[in-house]
């Protein structure tokens, strides 16, 4: 990230949640993402490569793979 001066900073919260929450600043395009006391700033790409890797794990235990078997309402589905 490129030395700047922090006063001159135009910092934006892009999102927010009970605990944690990411600000943008958009005159030096860092990221900072706050998690409870502790705050870790970086570039645009190391960001962008966090959300990738968090969405991922995510959408990996929320989507059932295709040798699965479902048990919902007492029914077992069997997916291929």
């Amino acid at each position: 990230m490129d030395a700047h001066n922090s006063n001159a900073c135009i910092v934006k919260t892009i999102a927010r949640g009970p605990f944690t929450s990411v600000t943008c600043c958009e005159c030096c395009n860092s990221f900072t993402l706050h998690i409870g006391p502790m705050s870790f700033r970086m570039e645009r790409e190391i960001y962008e490569s966090l959300s990738q890797m968090i969405l991922e794990d995510y959408f990996r235990k929320k989507i059932p793979s295709p040798k699965t078997t479902l048990s919902k309402f007492g029914v077992n589905i069997k997916l291929y």
